[in-house]
């Protein structure tokens, strides 16, 4: 053979439909019981052939992104579902670690650097790692490339609770260094029912004026109407009959009048 006769090959990873299928979940680690609940929350990624044709192993690190482990965490939570579990992944807390070495094949079951994905190419969207690409066997993974994940449970009524008094608290502290203080509900609530309260008595007061002072001046106007006005009558009437004249009593005097010629006339 010569230059010129070399052999060119593309190898796409297999379909999800046509490859194996496989369950997966959390085991091997430790965490807090806020963190993990009643179940495998967290600890190290791990799958196993759902057809038990392979033994299980860990998933490998290799482009892991956080798009692949919020798809592995509802992996993660499907399988518990199945196993009774009743807890709701939430998705904005999703976290995962890389490089990790933490294994006790006493106590898992797994072989030591036994992997059965690797490569895994997930949009975020998809209901588990079965819809995601991967790569499978794998061959280029050893001990101190498994994944940590992390997938906490949506917060209960109680918790939210417990959270909500928490950050009242976290408010009570930062309004210390706040000059205003954020507005709390009851608060909120007393300042709107004052508030309707005053627009109520305005909206009283508003009807009773257009009530009572068209009322008040339909009444004033019967009134004025009732009531007779005398006036002075202009036509002079007949003139006053004069009286007995007074006849003065005694002797009538007698009053004596002297001519007196006076000067020639003209």
């Amino acid at each position: 053979c010569n230059n010129g006769e070399m052999v060119h090959l593309t190898c796409p990873p297999r379909s999800a439909a046509s490859r194996p299928q496989f369950s997966f979940n959390l085991i091997g680690d430790s965490c807090s019981a806020s963190e993990c609940g009643s179940t495998h929350l967290a600890g190290l990624l791990y799958g196993y052939r759902t057809d038990g044709s392979d033994p299980a192993g860990y998933v490998c690190d290799d482009d892991f992104t956080l798009n692949d482990a919020v798809v592995a965490c509802k992996s993660v939570y499907l399988a518990n579902t199945l196993a009774g579990g009743t807890s709701v992944l939430d998705e904005s807390r999703v976290s995962f670690g890389t490089g990790y070495n933490q294994f006790n094949p006493a106590y898992t079951g797994i072989s030591s650097g036994r992997f059965v994905a690797s490569d895994v190419g997930c949009a975020g969207s998809e209901a588990t790692l079965n819809a995601c690409s991967f790569t499978t066997p794998v061959s280029n993974c050893n001990n101190g490339e498994m994944v940590r994940l992390s997938c906490p449970p949506s917060p209960s009524p109680s918790s939210s609770s417990s959270s909500s008094s928490s950050s009242s608290k976290k408010s009570t502290s930062s309004s210390s260094s706040s000059s205003t203080p954020a507005p709390t509900a009851s608060a909120a609530a007393s300042e709107g029912a004052a508030l309707g309260l005053i627009v109520g008595i305005s909206v009283g007061l508003g009807v009773l004026f257009l009530v009572c002072v068209p009322v008040g001046l339909f009444l004033a106007l019967q009134r004025c109407k009732s009531t007779k006005v005398i006036y002075p009558d202009p036509t002079p009437g007949p003139p006053a009959t004069p009286g007995p004249t007074a006849t003065p009593s005694g002797p009538t005097p007698t009053i004596t009048i002297y001519a007196t010629p006076g000067p020639p006339a003209t």
